[in-house]
């Protein structure tokens, strides 16, 4: 029976860390034995539950392992060396760059090989430091495989780190519990919305998303904006909206455990990002049915729109053409019927949880041969 050793920073409300948990539940129903290792330099809250058959462990539960100074970050480097080692993985599998890091200088000479994922297309960051670029082009090469999440960021990593280190392109997954089957239609009288998610800081550019509708709500009376998410510009937003005199027309809903619940009840979707590393709450409202707009960003959009053949593709930063998107499937219901229908059967195909299961079943073999 296999055994998989799989690290992450914690089981937060991040893209990272709903595909750890997917995976890993998959993993332990087709008879795995599956390890988990949070290795976060505290205990926030946990927002993903592991089935009970998974075990999981935080390095912040270790004396001396918390905090984030130099003692306490080879403690955890120690810590998590003797739990791979007391564990025997066949393999690991480990999730964003400072974990990808601290996995494989870990795991130096213990003969266990180690996959990376990678969850940011390397021509695009900018929340990287640059003592944490320059160590994950270090260790890089010790990996035995890396993963990306659209052929952009393949490239653009695969020119940065020396060797010849295998890097494969597995995108994230639908969740294990998401709806069989996209949503009815809406056609009954009343508002519409405008639907859109994510953490309210400055990549996702929601001041873009709030410009643009105020250019359309005039003549769309009807309709709503509807955003989901939580972070540090909640407040410059809600004085955006307030001084273009959208109060009422813009809500600020916080945080949600089920962000597909919420697409339900979408019209349209929209995501006015200046990067993403892969949109996931976009891949959700498509499998839903629900029809897109979204800034041709990198990275991910263009190709889960298949270059915008299944969503509305937009320049970032730009209110004005964002605004025309809008405008064209707001004003045509059976456009948007048509548009998410047909992204939903290409997406459901595509990125069904068993098909991505099979990419990464598949690296796993390639790597223990």
């Amino acid at each position: 029976m296999r055994r998989i050793l799989v690290l992450v920073s914690d089981l937060g409300a991040g893209g990272a860390e709903r595909v750890v948990v997917s995976l890993a539940s998959a993993w332990v129903q087709r008879g795995l034995e599956v390890h988990v290792v949070a290795t976060f330099s505290s205990r926030p809250r946990q927002h993903y539950q592991l089935p009970g058959a998974v075990s999981f462990t935080r390095l912040a539960d270790f004396p001396g392992c918390t905090g984030r100074n130099p003692t306490a970050y080879w403690r955890r480097l120690s810590r998590l060396r003797r739990l791979a080692l007391h564990i025997e993985p066949d393999v690991i599998v480990s999730f964003l760059t400072n974990v990808n890091v601290l996995g494989l200088l870990a795991t130096t000479g213990a003969d266990i090989p180690v996959i990376v994922s990678e969850r940011v297309d390397p021509s695009s960051e900018r929340e990287t430091s640059w003592l944490l670029r320059r160590l994950r082009w270090a260790t890089y090469p010790m990996a035995a495989g890396i993963v990306v999440q659209t052929a952009r960021a393949g490239v653009s990593l695969a020119s940065m780190i020396a060797g010849s280190t295998h890097v494969e392109v597995i995108p994230n997954p639908l969740p294990p519990d998401f709806p069989s089957a996209p949503r009815e239609v809406r056609r009954a009288a009343g508002r519409k919305c405008v639907v859109a998610a994510g953490r309210l800081t400055w990549q996702k550019r929601f001041d873009v998303l709030i410009d643009s509708f105020s250019l359309v709500a005039g003549r769309f009376q009807d309709w709503d904006l509807k955003i989901w998410g939580e972070g540090e510009l909640l407040e410059s937003l809600i004085e955006q909206v307030n001084r273009s005199g959208l109060q009422g027309r813009v809500r600020f809903h916080g945080r949600t455990d089920s962000l597909w619940a919420r697409l339900l009840e979408a019209d349209l979707f929209v995501s006015s990002s200046d990067f993403e590393g892969f949109p996931n709450a976009m891949l959700e409202a498509m499998a839903l049915g629900v029809a897109c707009v979204t800034t041709d960003c990198p990275s991910g959009p263009r190709e889960l729109s298949q270059d915008g053949d299944l969503a509305h593709l937009v320049p970032p930063a730009d209110p004005e053409a964002m605004a025309v998107a809008l405008q064209a499937l707001m004003s045509d219901a059976a456009a948007r019927e048509r548009l998410g229908q047909r992204a939903s059967e290409i997406v459901r195909r595509d990125y069904a949880l068993p098909v991505i299961l099979d990419r990464w079943n598949h690296l796993i073999e390639a790597v223990l041969r």
